[in-house]
């Protein structure tokens, strides 16, 4: 049961970010306070509804408690840096590195400050030793690995010699497939990507280059450099760094890799520590009232403490928001409104 509900737990709590990635979300720009208060709101209706059903069922009243509002506060913040992290990283690089940091975060915190003994295993010989150093030191290293893994295997592979040949045979085959595609050549058989520079051949065998509508154009000289028009190519297809790799005739094809975006991976792992410092509540609040209390009830009292605590908070973090100018902008129109509500609530 314990288990099934820290599973449930891990999908819900992993997957939530998904719905930021969508293209509507991330073309409005909407401020991470925007969707934090929708998670609040959210959680303030649940928890009401949940203690409106018990009072029905059973005649349980509701119980106000301290606690859950101060987790509540560490809850809110550990979800503005998710929000703010994962159109910067991506949804799988934000939770593993939220995670990460959470899981070291929450292990100090047991072991040094709650006071948690950790579980001590004893040799056939008389001995013992300690297996969660390792465990946790084996899921970081592993967490770490999956962060950084891609990164290093793409680097690696941009700086293998044949990283060239492959990117060639990729253009090689998008040509083919304009030529033969009604829209995809123009008259004289060349390939044409819609927003990019049309290529037309001159009188004397060589290219030249247009904009689309424009009959200006200027002088190429393909025929004296044949790696312009596979660079020109190439840039429609990997972006303007693509001219540079294949010029170079190095290790470098290819767009450049991203720069690492320190400032996405600090929020992630603000995120995780956040995330901590809720648990370390919920911890606390289970030491300090008594077994089994009805201020403790997750499916009650808990849940509408922590909500009603969540919504003041992110109210006070609005008005202070708009004092200062911080959630300023143009407002959206009603379409894209209604899209990037429904993504917050889901």
């Amino acid at each position: 049961s314990c288990t099934a509900l820290a599973i449930a737990a891990g999908l819900f709590n992993g997957s939530y970010p998904i719905f930021l990635k969508r293209p509507a979300v991330l073309a409005a720009r909407v401020p991470p306070l925007f969707f934090q208060s929708a998670k609040s709101s959210c959680c303030c209706l649940l928890g009401a509804c949940l203690v409106l059903l018990r009072l029905a069922r059973s005649g349980e009243p509701f119980l106000f408690t301290w606690w859950a509002v101060t987790s509540a506060a560490a809850w809110i913040p550990a979800g503005l840096c998710t929000i703010a992290a994962v159109p910067r990283l991506g949804v799988g690089p934000v939770m593993l590195t939220s995670a990460g940091t959470g899981t070291l975060a929450s292990f100090l915190a047991g072991s040094l400050a709650l006071g948690e003994r950790l579980k001590v295993h004893t040799l056939d010989g008389g001995g013992t030793f300690l297996l969660a150093p390792a465990y946790l030191a084996g899921v970081l290293l592993g967490m770490a690995g999956l962060i950084f893994a891609p990164r290093l295997s793409l680097q690696r592979a941009r700086q293998h010699p044949s990283a060239r040949l492959v990117l060639a045979e990729e253009e090689n085959e998008a040509d083919s497939e304009a030529l033969h595609s009604p829209r995809g050549a123009n008259a004289e058989g060349l390939p044409v990507v819609p927003g990019l520079p049309v290529v037309r051949s001159d009188q004397s065998g060589g290219l030249r280059t247009a904009s689309p509508g424009s009959e200006t154009s200027s002088e190429d000289g393909g025929r004296d450099d044949p790696n312009r028009a596979l660079s020109s190519r190439g840039e429609a297809r990997h972006g303007s760094g693509y001219s540079r790799g294949v010029r170079s005739g190095g290790g470098g094809s290819g767009a450049p890799l991203p720069p690492f975006d320190r400032v996405g991976y600090a929020l992630a792992a603000a995120a995780g520590v956040f995330a901590s410092v809720q648990y370390v509540m919920v911890t606390l609040a289970q030491r300090h009232l008594p077994p089994k209390a009805p201020e403790l009830e997750p499916l009650g009292s808990w849940t509408c403490s922590f909500g009603l605590g969540a919504i003041a908070i992110t109210a006070a973090l609005s008005a202070a928001a708009s004092a200062t100018g911080m959630c300023g902008g143009a407002p959206l129109p009603p379409p894209r409104r209604s899209e990037v509500l429904r993504a917050a609530v889901l």
